[in-house]
């Protein structure tokens, strides 16, 4: 286990015994974490309550997933809440969840997600970092130049790196796709200056959704995944991808899963993504 803090901390050892004694004035973030520990994890966004989305849990946790991050928009109609509801109590592995403009759209989806997380937050498995993050701006502004979650965002971003980080947001900052498919953030100046600060952190993937569909680009030598085929895949019915991302110290390994096409428990193959 190595020790990480945000300040100084000093450590005394007799034995099994390790002492550690800091100012929590100065030094606010104290914890451990395991280096050596893969991490296996799935993304997938735009689901509702849609079968393929029942169908992800059990693939990926079948195939020895940590957990699942979900990149937005979990709620298409009210009515869906109730069977949510059912499926987030009975899930096979742990779900991480990040709002999406839909989550937004009136007070009865958003007091509902509020009861599962936080609007943005970060936590840590083995030696990789994850930040989720709110972008869902179309009902309600919460990432922009004054916000509180901005300022959150560049204190974690400048936090000594002690394995790989990645961030997970509902909408991408960019689609390079031609007009009129674009889905990307609204103020292309912020979504820039926001990609200035994950290639100055050295952010080693973003996975976002908001595109029906599974995407891969490359901007300033960080992979941006798109993971959004949770209840439609262009490719046509059950045709649906989730992005499998394997981590083992530094190295990082992201593939495309199909979620449809083998038995549960069966053995599945992955593909680079596009």
């Amino acid at each position: 286990m190595q020790l990480e803090a945000s300040g100084p901390v000093q450590e005394g050892r007799a034995g099994l015994l390790r002492t550690l004694r800091f100012a929590p004035q100065i030094t606010r973030r104290l914890g451990f974490a395991d280096q050596a520990r893969e991490v296996t994890f799935a993304v997938l966004g735009d689901t509702g309550d849609s079968p393929t989305f029942l169908r992800a849990l059990r693939l990926a946790a079948s195939h020895g997933a940590d957990f699942l991050l979900l990149a937005g928009d979990l709620i298409y109609l009210d009515a869906q809440i109730p069977h949510l509801r059912d499926i987030l109590a009975s899930t096979p592995l742990p779900i991480f969840i990040a709002r999406g403009n839909h989550d937004y759209r009136n007070e009865t989806r958003i007091t509902f997600m509020r009861q599962l997380s936080p609007p943005y937050y970060t936590f840590r498995l083995g030696g990789a970092t994850f930040i989720i993050l709110d972008n869902a701006d179309s009902y309600l502004p919460t990432l922009w130049w004054r916000s509180t979650q901005y300022h959150w965002l560049t204190t974690v971003l400048s936090l000594p790196a002690v394995g790989p980080l990645f961030v997970v947001m509902h909408k991408p900052p960019f689609d390079p796709r031609p007009k009129p498919q674009r889905q990307a953030m609204a103020d292309t100046g912020f979504a820039q200056a926001l990609m200035r600060h994950f290639a100055r952190a050295g952010v080693d993937a973003v996975f976002a959704g908001h595109i029906h569909a599974s995407h891969r680009w490359t901007h300033d030598g960080i992979p941006y995944v798109i993971s959004g085929e949770g209840f439609a895949s262009p490719e046509g019915v059950r045709q649906n991808h989730l992005a499998w991302v394997h981590v083992r110290g530094w190295n990082v390994t992201i593939t495309q899963k199909p979620i449809w096409d083998t038995p549960d428990t069966g053995a599945s193959h992955s593909a680079d993504m596009r």
